[in-house]
């Protein structure tokens, strides 16, 4: 296993990546407990409960952790509402995957979509650069694998609608993240748009949001959690995709699986 030192010098030859006092803590601590887990140090996080990892995975975790956090930084400093959210969420929140995130979702709140890349563009010119952004959604931005998705109660996105910042956020190594619920959300809308596409490279990723979307679910009932939400067709649609022992399990979560009139609505409580 190569040392702290040496995956801190490949990680810093980056020059997206911070070298604050947060970007050492997450080199020194978490890696040694994603590589170890059985060890615990004082340092406690979710990610713990990870088994162990191999180094490649590791090394791409732990760039992505740098660039999230380091964008995260310049964002909260600037008072912008956002949340890390997709895969590299389910990480921090300790749910398994066998594959690293391959690109960084980070949502922010109230924000005009059609002023998002104005946005970034003038508060952090030296990271966005106008030329690096492609314009994918009317509310979702991406440049070098992250990708900014606005959240309002006007998003394309249906399940974006249903978030609201002030209940819809956990600080894990000290980024703000979107809670599993919402993870849930993110997921079933994935699963549910990729494996009804005919495109091959779209399902395979679908394959993987089905398989994350039943580990989210197991997390929660690890944790004794469920969740009570109203359905929209879309979702409800989403679930006739999964197993019938899969759709067992989700019952265990969701308390009144039916369909709404509007855009999706959710809320969570501990299980008695």
């Amino acid at each position: 296993m190569p040392t702290y030192d040496r995956i801190t010098i490949i990680l810093r030859s980056r020059n997206f990546f911070s070298s604050s006092p947060l970007a050492l803590t997450l080199t020194y601590d978490t890696l040694f407990q994603l590589a170890m887990p059985e060890t615990p140090t004082p340092f406690q996080t979710p990610l713990l409960s990870s088994p162990r990892l191999d180094q490649a995975t590791i090394r791409t975790i732990f760039a992505r952790l740098f660039q999230v956090s380091h964008v995260m930084s310049h964002l909260i400093s600037s008072e912008v509402n956002a949340a890390v959210g997709g895969s590299l969420a389910l990480f921090l929140h300790g749910v398994h995957r066998k594959q690293a995130p391959s690109d960084m979702d980070i949502l922010i709140w109230d924000e005009d979509p059609l002023n998002l890349k104005r946005l970034l563009v003038s508060k952090y010119p030296e990271i966005y650069t106008l030329n690096g952004f492609t314009l994918t959604y009317t509310d979702t931005l991406e440049i070098s694998g992250l990708q900014f998705l606005s959240v309002s109660q006007s998003s394309t996105l249906t399940w974006l609608r249903s978030l609201n910042f002030s209940r819809d956020t956990e600080v894990i190594l000290g980024i703000n993240v979107l809670p599993l619920e919402g993870c849930l959300l993110g997921k079933l809308s994935a699963t549910n748009t990729r494996l009804r596409t005919r495109i091959p490279s779209r399902r395979e990723k679908g394959e993987e949001d089905y398989v994350d979307t039943v580990s989210i679910v197991r997390k929660m009932g690890a944790l004794n959690k469920v969740l009570t939400k109203v359905l929209t067709p879309g979702a409800r649609n989403c679930l006739e995709l999964f197993s019938d022992e899969d759709r067992a399990l989700f019952e265990t979560v969701f308390l009144v699986p039916h369909v709404a009139d509007t855009h999706e609505v959710f809320e969570t409580r501990v299980a008695p």
